[in-house]
Protein backbone atom coordinates (compact mmCIF):
# COMPACT_ATOMS: atom_id res chain seq x y z
CA UNK A 1 0.00 0.00 0.00
CA UNK A 2 1.14 3.20 -0.82
CA UNK A 3 1.55 6.08 2.16
CA UNK A 4 -0.93 8.60 2.61
CA UNK A 5 0.08 12.08 1.23
CA UNK A 6 -1.31 15.37 1.57
CA UNK A 7 1.28 18.14 0.33
CA UNK A 8 1.06 21.84 0.98
CA UNK A 9 -2.37 22.02 3.29
CA UNK A 10 -4.94 25.07 2.47
CA UNK A 11 -4.59 27.74 4.69
CA UNK A 12 -7.46 28.44 6.92
CA UNK A 13 -7.97 32.10 5.00
CA UNK A 14 -6.76 31.24 1.97
CA UNK A 15 -10.64 30.50 -0.17
CA UNK A 16 -11.56 33.74 2.21
CA UNK A 17 -9.57 36.34 1.20
CA UNK A 18 -9.77 35.35 -2.44
CA UNK A 19 -12.09 37.16 -5.32
CA UNK A 20 -11.75 35.22 -8.63
CA UNK A 21 -12.32 38.11 -11.26
CA UNK A 22 -11.84 35.43 -14.10
CA UNK A 23 -10.86 32.28 -15.66
CA UNK A 24 -8.24 32.19 -18.17
CA UNK A 25 -5.68 30.26 -19.88
CA UNK A 26 -2.37 28.72 -18.51
CA UNK A 27 -1.42 30.71 -21.88
CA UNK A 28 -2.13 33.93 -20.22
CA UNK A 29 0.44 36.16 -20.58
CA UNK A 30 1.96 37.55 -16.93
CA UNK A 31 0.05 34.74 -15.40
CA UNK A 32 1.65 32.93 -11.90
CA UNK A 33 -0.14 30.25 -10.96
CA UNK A 34 -0.30 29.82 -6.96
CA UNK A 35 -2.29 26.62 -6.47
CA UNK A 36 -2.86 23.62 -8.49
CA UNK A 37 -4.87 21.24 -5.87
CA UNK A 38 -4.52 17.29 -6.81
CA UNK A 39 -5.74 14.39 -5.73
CA UNK A 40 -5.67 10.37 -5.97
CA UNK A 41 -6.41 7.01 -4.73
CA UNK A 42 -3.51 4.73 -3.37
CA UNK A 43 -3.12 2.71 -6.18
CA UNK A 44 -4.81 4.35 -8.76
CA UNK A 45 -2.66 5.67 -12.18
CA UNK A 46 -3.60 9.64 -12.28
CA UNK A 47 -3.97 12.77 -10.12
CA UNK A 48 -7.04 14.17 -10.91
CA UNK A 49 -7.19 18.13 -11.26
CA UNK A 50 -9.26 19.66 -8.54
CA UNK A 51 -8.85 23.19 -9.61
CA UNK A 52 -5.94 25.62 -10.34
CA UNK A 53 -5.85 28.80 -9.45
CA UNK A 54 -3.49 31.94 -9.91
CA UNK A 55 -2.72 35.65 -10.17
CA UNK A 56 -2.92 37.90 -13.07
CA UNK A 57 -2.20 41.47 -13.11
CA UNK A 58 -2.99 41.32 -9.75
CA UNK A 59 -6.04 39.63 -9.51
CA UNK A 60 -7.15 35.75 -8.33
CA UNK A 61 -8.18 33.59 -11.33
CA UNK A 62 -9.22 30.33 -12.08
CA UNK A 63 -6.65 28.93 -14.37
CA UNK A 64 -8.11 26.78 -17.13
CA UNK A 65 -5.01 23.70 -17.94
CA UNK A 66 -5.71 21.81 -21.30
CA UNK A 67 -5.67 18.40 -18.93
CA UNK A 68 -7.63 17.37 -16.37
CA UNK A 69 -5.57 14.49 -14.81
CA UNK A 70 -1.77 14.10 -14.83
CA UNK A 71 -0.72 10.28 -14.76
CA UNK A 72 1.49 9.06 -12.32
CA UNK A 73 4.36 6.60 -13.06
CA UNK A 74 1.98 3.61 -13.06
CA UNK A 75 0.12 5.02 -15.57
CA UNK A 76 2.82 4.39 -18.60
CA UNK A 77 1.35 7.18 -20.16
CA UNK A 78 3.09 7.95 -23.69
CA UNK A 79 3.56 11.85 -22.79
CA UNK A 80 5.70 10.53 -19.39
CA UNK A 81 4.33 10.90 -16.22
CA UNK A 82 4.32 14.34 -13.49
CA UNK A 83 6.42 17.00 -14.58
CA UNK A 84 7.90 15.16 -17.34
CA UNK A 85 3.94 15.03 -18.56
CA UNK A 86 3.05 18.87 -18.19
CA UNK A 87 6.36 19.79 -19.41
CA UNK A 88 5.89 17.93 -23.02
CA UNK A 89 1.94 19.43 -22.83
CA UNK A 90 3.07 22.71 -22.37
CA UNK A 91 5.80 22.65 -25.20
CA UNK A 92 3.02 21.33 -28.02
CA UNK A 93 1.16 24.48 -26.08
CA UNK A 94 3.50 27.17 -26.59
CA UNK A 95 4.17 27.39 -23.07
CA UNK A 96 7.10 27.58 -20.70
CA UNK A 97 5.89 25.71 -17.91
CA UNK A 98 8.35 26.43 -14.85
CA UNK A 99 7.62 30.34 -15.75
CA UNK A 100 4.00 29.51 -14.67
CA UNK A 101 4.92 28.13 -11.31
CA UNK A 102 2.82 25.35 -12.08
CA UNK A 103 5.87 23.35 -10.22
CA UNK A 104 5.89 25.32 -7.11
CA UNK A 105 2.06 25.12 -6.88
CA UNK A 106 1.62 21.17 -6.62
CA UNK A 107 -0.96 20.70 -3.43
CA UNK A 108 -1.54 16.98 -3.68
CA UNK A 109 -3.71 14.60 -1.03
CA UNK A 110 -3.99 10.83 -1.62
CA UNK A 111 -5.74 8.33 0.35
Amino acid sequence: MEPRINSNPIAPDYLKNRNVVAAVSWKAKGLKITRTRMVSDAGFPYWDISYCDGVLNGEDVEVLLPFHQIPKKTANHPMGFGKVFIINVAKKEGVYAKGTGIFESFSQTQG
